[in-house]
Formats: C-alpha cells, structure tokens, sequence
C-alpha cells in the first residue's frame, strides 16, 4: 500500500546504534527500499533526518505540511479504493514483493509470467473495454 507519506516537520531514524542495539529487522526492509549509500548512513550513524530529506532519499514518497497531512493520506486511500483495479493491485504489490530478490532474468520470466495472467483477467478486460468505449471502469466510483 502506498503509506509512506509523513509531516514535513517530522524526523525520522533509526538511533539503535547510539544506545547499544543492532537495527537487525528493519533494516532487512530499508535494504529493500534504500541505496546503499542511504542504508548505511542511517544505519551506521544512527542520526535522524527530516522528512523532505526520508522523501529524496526514497524512505518516504512524499513530505508536506502537517496541516495537509490528513488530505494527502486520504487522497492516496480515495485512490486506491475508488480508482484502481483491486485485482492489479494485489497482483502488483505480489509482483513488487517477489521479484526484489530475482536476478534480471529471472524477474523478467516471472513479470512476464504475471502480465500473461493478467491479461485473461476479469478486471483486465474489463478495463480495456471500458478504456475502448471511453467509459470508467467497473470499479471507478
């Protein structure tokens, strides 16, 4: 789900090395999401950063003022509920989980594996006809 939005006042980090602790689990997640120059940083020095720095570096997509807060989260919910196929979504997010450890190749069959199975998809067809016919589809509200 795309969650990652946060005040532009906020700071985010992750201080386990300033106290003693290793960041162990998450940092198996920020690898995924990070550089490694970024990982390090945060992870080595433990120093926290600001939000408009989380959202250059990849950490967070989007940084804006607490007062648009609210707005901007349900913008993204409104959007995922009202204006995308539930069906691609799930079949996205699985293929987003899944190939971030796949060589190229690899990645490449499997995404082409899924994209075959989607195109027999009800929501595909679906959506493609609607698209056609210059009419929403089926899910948009």
């Amino acid at each position: 789900m795309c969650r990652s939005r946060a005040a532009d006042t906020a700071r985010l980090g992750f201080p386990e090395v300033r106290i003693g602790f290793v960041p162990a689990i998450v940092s198996v997640f920020l690898a995924r999401k990070l550089g490694e120059a970024a990982l390090r940083e945060l992870l080595l020095l433990g120093r926290r950063i600001t939000a408009p720095e989380a959202a250059r570096i990849g950490l967070i997509a989007q940084a804006v003022a607490p007062e648009a807060l609210d707005a901007a989260v349900a913008e993204t919910a409104r959007t995922l509920a009202e204006e995308v196929s539930p069906a691609a979504l799930r079949m996205t997010r699985t293929l987003l989980a899944d190939i971030r450890g796949m060589g190229l190749r690899e990645a490449l069959g499997y995404a082409a594996q899924l994209n075959a199975l989607a195109r027999g998809a009800a929501d595909c067809r679906a959506g493609v006809a609607a698209f056609l016919a210059k009419q929403p589809p089926p899910w948009k509200r």
